[in-house]
């Protein structure tokens, strides 16, 4: 009896430390497992997403390259140093005029009349008195454009006038100031009789 006791008291110790050597191991257990179940820092992926410094060939240097060319490639604003223009229209004749002749067309960087005019070119007109003249001046002169009834053999036009811009800027004159090729169209010239007038030597342009 005592030694079943004994076996017993025994059997009970044996049992209670395996039961609290099994409770020690589980608690034990339980840390670790939340320990590592535990989310870690995102210290290393908002690294990442943390913008670096630009590398050679990335998209922030890329950008402000082209922003840099794009700048520099911008186009000037002041005037450009001459101006191509090109002037049509036509000659009225009056009828007590001679029928023997050669209607031509002066263009002048200033006055077409004054006798040192600064011509820019001359153009004779066709059979239906329509001409077409081309010429280059500097930018923003005043053009005037002027037509004469000459001797065939060439001298001085007892017939010849000049041609009014209606435009009020010009003061009757034609003023290119744009950009690329400036064109006056319908410009019409009447001619009236006057004292002799020889015009002043001047470059020939082409005609159309």
């Amino acid at each position: 009896m005592n030694r079943d006791s004994s076996c017993g008291r025994a059997f009970g110790c044996y049992t209670a430390r395996s039961v609290a050597l099994a409770l020690g191991l589980a608690l034990v257990g339980g840390c670790d497992s939340s320990a590592t179940s535990k989310p870690q820092p995102a210290a290393s992926s908002s690294a990442s997403a943390a913008p670096t410094s630009a590398t050679p060939g990335s998209a922030s240097q890329v950008a402000s390259a082209s922003a840099s060319a794009s700048g520099s490639a911008a186009p000037s604003a002041s005037p450009a140093a001459t101006c191509e223009v090109e002037i049509t229209g036509d000659i009225a004749v009056p009828k007590d005029a001679p029928k023997k002749g050669k209607l031509w067309v002066y263009v002048a960087q200033d006055n077409c009349l004054a006798e040192d005019a600064h011509l820019l070119g001359r153009v004779a007109a066709d059979s239906a008195k329509a001409f077409f003249a081309e010429v280059f001046s500097k930018w923003g002169a005043e053009l005037t454009v002027c037509g004469a009834l000459e001797p065939e053999k060439g001298g001085p036009a007892e017939y010849y006038g000049r041609a009014i811009n209606p435009d009020p800027k010009g003061n009757g004159a034609f003023v290119p100031a744009q950009q690329g090729e400036v064109n006056y169209s319908k410009v019409h010239i009447e001619l009236r009789k006057g004292p002799a007038h020889q015009f002043p030597a001047a470059p020939s342009t082409p005609a159309k």
